[in-house]
């Protein structure tokens, strides 16, 4: 059975105490990130579960978890940012 994008969950579970965080998800990029940090840092991070329909389950130290929002590029910062990727876009390509 083939599940739908809304149905292909990332679920990120964590409490108050310094016990570690669950990361479930179907997340093609994320589970290859999660798999090489795993492999780089067995002692931070283990994996707890596949399933068979594509998902993965994973445990890691809390400390090494980090929850980033950033905020949106102002017109300025957009057109700045777009006229450099142009110009490097020429010298490397």
């Amino acid at each position: 059975m083939k599940l739908s994008k809304e149905e292909r969950e990332t679920i990120i579970r964590f409490d108050e105490s310094n016990g570690p965080v669950s990361v479930f998800t179907y997340n093609k990029p994320l589970i290859r990130r999660l798999t090489q940090f795993t492999k780089d840092h067995p002692d931070c991070a283990k994996l707890l579960r596949t399933y068979p329909e594509g998902s993965v389950e994973y445990e890691v130290v809390k400390e090494r978890v980090s929850l980033r929002f950033t905020a949106p590029y102002s017109e300025g910062r957009r057109k700045e940012m777009s006229e450099y990727a142009k110009m490097h876009s020429k010298i490397c390509g």
